[in-house]
């Protein structure tokens, strides 16, 4: 019996692999050729080859036999095949040893609608959709009806065309003047299952540039339209001349050619994206400049006024050095102070076009003259100026200097227009020319850029009164200088290209080089013992720390794509200060968060005026807005640090969401710790704050992202003050007659100073006699001049 059983196992083994094996008498093999077809009612039409089946008789002994075929369609939710009966389909014979091979045109009936079965109209006659397809093939005995051949498939993937990728002008950018006009337009071609193709070139002029581009775009009517077969375009002289100051824009359709077969499929119609340009007009560099020596220490520099200029740019440098300062100018006249005698400086000045395009003159170069002796009078009253009752109203730049009596002072923070404040400091020469941090408030300044209202204040007294060892003073005000202006020690650049890695970043040993990725470079001086800290357009920050030759970066994976500015962002200045917050109901203010590790300050309810002038608002509406201030150390040798606020967000029934506001700080994300939490109907949003450097304040910015081209809009803004971390600063304490310290005073005072990024190291004195109980207090401000009483109490 179980003999009996395995037989018939081996048995069902030898018929299964008999049945696997079957060969037929006839072979089959088809391809599907591109560019393939877009619709399935194509190959019904086409008089290009598309599909080839070749059919042949393996069997010798098959003698002139009919036969007829079986076609199989599969894809994207289709699924039809030929009738058993085909009308209109050639009769075909098979011999042995044979191969018949028909293309397309011969199958033609086998495509066609009424000869399918398992398809509509719109299947058959639509644009096929995206993806896989599979076409099969059997060959059958015409008279018996049995299949001959095995099922031969090929498959293909359809895909729609890309439209063309527009290469230059390229989006926002300033064309550059010719004449005559010659702008040449091109674009990239990206489809990959079309041939034939042209392209339709459309031109536009915007009139209203406020509204963004795409658009404006649409709704105009073209200034110039044409179609050509080349990915160039050459606007000439006798095409319509475009106007300067002027903003235009520019897209391409990819279009399949008449008459040369199927319509090539394209995503989004074949249409481009529409890129926008300025274009300038001819802006040539201003005429006649001419810098002039007043005397060893001043210059002036003129040059003829031309109304095409809507600004000016002045520029100047010591010869031998590679980074450029800007300085104010009134008129066609800039003048320079605190020049060095005897020096050499190179010079140059720009003429800004309707557009924002910038042109300098070629660099020239004046020498100072030598002054054989600085001769210091003291106690004589200088000889000062001020007939000129002009005042100056534009904007001054980081390095500008200022006159204040017979004292030039350099600028190194200033904000404002007309009334001025800000730090910057004074070389005295009465001192050994020693540096002297100086700050001021509400100055106004003629365009002499002469003092001519308002106090600047050493921050320190000016007299020495009372000081006997001179040289130990010198290091006390080097020190005092250092942590008061420590931005004289840390210096900030920005690229106006993307800078893609640190290998494009060369320390040498007296400047930095920075290279783009299409070999552009920018080079800027370097010290040693200073901090450099470098930004690019997207955000990205870049280091050299004090005595290093590997740059580092601060913010990986934290740029934020721009830099806010005037040019992307509404309502701030060109140094990304904000000046007015978007015209709409949302709002985002800021406060101290729970996990806020150092100082804030918001300005007191019901503040005196006095007060309120130190604390930056902004009108809005019936309700000023003014800024958080929040400070975060950092110990200014180029590392990163942060703290945390909270930003309170109130959309009052506007269409915004919260979760897409986004938070900059001059190009850096504010990273979001957690998701948002509803108070009271406000979002609240906890924020990493990040700093990386310890001089100069920035504002954190609350943003509307711009849709379409359009600029971004500010909804609320915070002052992020960095505070330079000082540690081990030596304090000590004087008991007198017996005054009793309290145990653990350095634990307080630490704990005080603590949000301030100051460390106390103390130390307690013996105690000291005196024999007055009082001590008369100066009348003067803090570091200025001390008592009588004060005066004897330090001598003893």
């Amino acid at each position: 019996m179980n003999r009996l059983k395995y037989f018939f196992y081996l048995l069902l083994l030898l018929l299964n692999s008999v049945g696997w094996s079957q060969l037929y008498p006839v072979q089959v093999n088809s391809s599907v050729f591109p560019p393939y077809l877009s619709s399935l009612s194509s190959y019904a039409t086409t008089v290009d080859q598309k599909y080839l089946v070749n059919i042949y008789t393996a069997d010798l002994n098959v003698v002139h036999r009919q036969v007829r075929l079986q076609l199989y369609i599969e894809g994207n939710g289709i699924q039809a095949q030929s009738l058993p009966m085909v009308q209109g389909a050639p009769i075909m014979y098979l011999n042995g040893g044979e191969t018949l091979q028909l293309s397309n045109l011969d199958l033609a009936p086998y495509f066609q609608l009424e000869n399918l079965s398992g398809i509509n109209q719109n299947q058959y006659s639509g644009t096929l959709p995206q993806g896989n397809y599979k076409y099969c093939i059997e060959v059958y005995d015409f008279i018996t009806n049995q299949r001959i051949s095995q099922k031969s498939c090929t498959f293909y993937y359809f895909v729609y065309n890309e439209p063309p990728l527009l290469n230059s002008p390229s989006n926002h950018e300033l064309v550059g003047f010719q004449d005559p006009q010659n702008l040449i337009f091109t674009w990239t071609p990206r489809h990959l299952n079309a041939v034939n193709i042209e392209y339709e070139f459309e031109l536009v002029e915007l009139l209203d540039q406020q509204v963004p581009s795409n658009h404006a775009f649409l709704t105009s009517i073209p200034l110039y339209k044409t179609t050509t077969s080349t990915t160039v375009l050459h606007y000439g002289p006798v095409e319509s001349q475009l106007i300067a100051g002027r903003k235009y824009a520019w897209r391409v359709k990819a279009l399949s050619q008449p008459g040369f077969g199927d319509k090539a499929i394209f995503n989004n119609n074949g249409y481009s994206e529409i890129f926008d340009f300025i274009y300038p007009g001819n802006c040539p560099p201003p005429k006649f400049v001419v810098a002039i020596s007043l005397n060893a220490t001043q210059s002036k520099i003129t040059w003829q006024t031309n109304p095409d200029f809507v600004d000016y740019k002045i520029e100047y440098r010591k010869k031998g050095t590679n980074s450029w300062y800007p300085t104010a100018y009134y008129n066609n006249e800039a003048k320079l102070y605190d020049l060095e005698a005897g020096a050499t400086y190179e010079y140059r000045v720009g003429g800004e076009c309707i557009g924002g395009l910038i042109n300098y003159t070629p660099v020239e170069e004046f020498t100072q003259p030598r002054k054989e002796e600085i001769a210091i009078k003291c106690g004589i009253k200088p000889n000062i100026d001020l007939s000129n009752t002009t005042l100056f109203e534009g904007e001054l730049p980081n390095d500008q200097i200022i006159l204040a009596g017979d004292f030039s002072i350099k600028l190194t923070e200033v904000r404002g227009k007309r009334s001025y404040s800000g730090k910057g400091y004074v070389n005295v020469p009465y001192l050994s020319f020693v540096k002297i941090g100086v700050e001021f408030k509400d100055i106004t300044l003629n365009t002499d850029f002469r003092l001519v209202k308002g106090e600047i204040k050493a921050l320190y007294d000016p007299s020495w009164k009372n000081i006997t060892d001179l040289s130990s003073l010198y290091d006390q005000i080097e020190d005092g200088f250092d942590l008061l202006s420590p931005d004289t020690e840390e210096h900030q650049f920005q690229t106006n290209f993307d800078i893609p890695d640190l290998s494009h970043i060369t320390v040498n040993s007296n400047e930095v080089v920075v290279t783009g990725t299409n070999g552009q470079t920018q080079s800027f001086d370097l010290d040693p013992k200073e901090l450099i800290i470098i930004r690019d357009p997207k955000g990205n920050v870049y280091a050299v720390p004090p005595g290093s030759d590997k740059p580092v970066v601060l913010n990986e994976g934290q740029a934020a794509g721009f830099i806010p500015d005037a040019s992307n962002t509404q309502g701030i200045t060109s140094a990304g200060m904000v000046t007015k917050l978007a015209p709409i109901a949302a709002r985002v203010t800021f406060e101290r968060s729970a996990e806020s590790k150092y100082a804030d300050d918001v300005m007191p309810a019901k503040a005196h005026p006095d007060i309120q002038k130190l604390y930056k608002t902004i009108a809005d509406g019936a309700t000023p807005y003014t800024l958080y201030h929040k400070g975060i150390q950092n110990d200014g040798k180029g590392s990163r640090s942060f703290d945390f606020i909270d930003a309170v967000i109130a959309v009052n029934g506007t269409t915004i969401k919260p979760e897409s506001i986004l938070f900059n700080i001059k190009g850096s994300v504010a990273k979001k710790i957690g998701g948002l939490v509803m108070k009271n109907g406000k979002a609240y949003q906890r924020l990493e704050v990040p700093v990386y450097h310890s001089s100069t304040p920035e504002e954190l910015l609350a943003l509307i992202p711009g849709k379409d081209g359009a600029k971004h809009q500010v909804l609320g803004a915070a002052k992020i003050i960095p505070i330079k971390t000082q540690t081990d600063v030596n304090i000590t304490l004087v008991p007198v007659n017996n005054a009793t310290i309290p145990d653990g005073i350095a634990t307080q005072l630490n704990a005080i100073y603590a949000d301030a990024g100051v460390q106390f190291k103390v130390t307690i004195a013996p105690n000291h006699e005196v024999a007055k109980n009082t001590l008369e207090c100066g009348k003067d401000a803090l570091l200025e001049k001390l008592s009588e009483d004060q005066s004897q109490f330090v001598e003893q």
